[in-house]
């Protein structure tokens, strides 16, 4: 029996047909009749490394042994392996060619009731994945717990200046992928608002090109359980689904944003707020930027057919354009009454030309008057 390796890999068990955290000291009593294969033999001709467990001297391939049950217990996938009638039930013999030796150590430790608490957010994000590959459920499930956590304080993090973009993109792409069900639910909402809302420092502005090439399938993701997140995504919002899968996307996202804090910066520092005039209703008046770019507000409300609306002056689908938006919430119920054809590489809405477009306009064409900071 190797009751040396039950003690290093940390793994232990019970009798019971269930996935629990396990006991180390029931662990021992258990034969050693499982061969487990840690790592892959590809890339020993590169480099030598010499195995203290019964690997190969010139593998990258480690052994352990471990109770068939007990790990049947820990493992959906190994139950599945040793009950069908495969290779690997007949010699009770398994392989993990893409868990290397550290991570496996690793994903045994917090299997063991008394190391679980001590779950950090890089020990998830190191086997978070493999748990979830191989049917550790109590591993997976600590790991959304973990990162459940993490994503709950994310707040207090950009509070303190604390916030890693590394960790937190790492954590919310895991969550995903390993299907931490929990932790998604709070990061990807996270996620989402950080994409937009434009704020400094925590904002769009925040993400780099290979934080965005790691989040296009997850984003992807969003969009299709709400296509309504895409309308405020920007740039996904101007491209089609090809686009956004090319490599060059990545790029595109963070030069984008780029030009978008760069003409945001400009604006309030030479722009103090614009003033329409013409449209013969309570639209006439002063509209002050809004956190983004493209969008000018005011406080001045109209009712249309029995319905009150406020105005905004905003870049929609590449034409600046003047709305009604109701005061219910409803997306649905935005009215656009007046648009500026071609105007949507402009920095401002254009002061003339604006053509009416709904009925409410009164075919009144309206004008802008840009007036600046001043010195």
């Amino acid at each position: 029996c190797h009751s040396k390796e039950f003690d290093n890999s940390g793994c232990t068990g019970c009798g019971e047909k269930s996935h629990r955290m396990a006991n180390t000291s029931d662990m021992k009593s258990h034969e050693s009749n499982l061969k487990i294969q840690i790592g892959s033999s590809k890339g020993a001709h590169d480099e030598k490394s010499t195995s203290t467990d019964g690997g190969s001297p010139t593998s990258h391939v480690h052994v352990r042994w471990y109770n068939s049950a007990v790990m049947a217990q820990q493992s959906s996938y190994i139950d599945a392996m040793l009950a069908s009638p495969m290779r690997e039930s007949q010699s009770n013999e398994i392989n993990f060619p893409d868990i290397d030796l550290p991570t496996w150590d690793l994903m045994l430790k917090f299997l063991n009731a008394s190391e679980a608490r001590r779950m950090t957010v890089e020990d998830a994000l190191a086997v978070g994945e493999y748990y979830d590959q191989y049917d550790f459920v109590q591993g997976r499930l600590l790991c959304d717990q973990v990162l459940l956590e993490y994503f709950r304080g994310m707040k207090d993090q950009e509070i303190e200046m604390s916030l890693d973009v590394d960790t937190m993109v790492e954590a919310v792409a895991l969550s995903f992928k390993a299907n931490l069900t929990e932790a998604f639910k709070e990061g990807s909402q996270y996620l989402k608002e950080k994409l937009t809302i434009h704020k400094i420092p925590f904002g769009p502005t925040m993400f780099e090109r290979d934080h965005i090439e790691k989040l296009v399938p997850l984003i992807n993701h969003l969009i299709g359980e709400d296509s309504s997140f895409r309308h405020g995504l920007h740039p996904w919002d101007e491209y089609e689904e090809k686009e956004i899968q090319s490599s060059l996307f990545p790029r595109l996202f963070v030069s984008e944003w780029q030009l978008v804090e760069t003409d945001r910066v400009l604006k309030q520092e030479f722009i103090s707020h614009i003033i329409l005039s013409g449209t013969s209703l309570e639209a006439d008046g002063s509209f002050k930027s809004s956190t983004s770019p493209w969008v000018f507000d005011c406080d001045r409300f109209t009712e249309i057919d029995g319905e009150w609306f406020s105005f905004s002056i905003e870049l929609r689908n590449d034409v600046w354009a003047i709305l009604a938006k109701s005061e219910e919430g409803d997306a649905h119920a935005e009215k656009v009454l007046w648009e500026n054809r071609y105007s949507g590489n402009l920095p401002l809405p254009p002061k003339v030309n604006w053509k009416p477009v709904h009925s409410a306009a009164n075919n009144k064409q309206p004008a802008i008057q840009y007036i600046r900071q001043r010195r």
